[in-house]
């Protein structure tokens, strides 16, 4: 088996960098910045793939988390990369993320 401590730290830190891209900008001008836009799909995308690649062992011992939303982002970013709504992306970087994260540091923490 695979070590997926990696998969771990590849999540956050693909996070980290998406709340720092974005910290200052309002939803209008993430839209409009496609250098930002371009980053966070592909970012999203490391999130989506790494989630992948994380056991099921380990996705089961945490049903909380939306294991299966994230990796269909990914397949979506993946496949249909100009169809991609931005309003969609903005909230879930916003809603969805800052969640994700507290729950895939929990899992770093307990692998401590």
């Amino acid at each position: 088996m695979l070590n997926y401590k990696i998969y771990i730290d590849d999540i956050l830190n693909a996070i980290n960098r998406i709340e720092k891209s974005i910290e200052d900008l309002s939803e209008k001008e993430f839209e409009n910045k496609d250098d930002i836009w371009d980053a966070t799909l592909m970012r999203i995308q490391i999130i989506g793939e790494s989630i992948k690649k994380i056991p099921f062992q380990i996705k089961k011992k945490y049903p909380e988390i939306e294991w299966k939303r994230f990796s269909n982002i990914r397949d979506i970013i993946s496949h249909a990369y100009s169809k991609v709504n931005k309003s969609i992306i903005w909230i879930l970087i916003k809603n969805k993320l800052p969640i994700l994260k507290k729950q895939i540091q929990k899992i770093k923490n307990n692998l401590n």
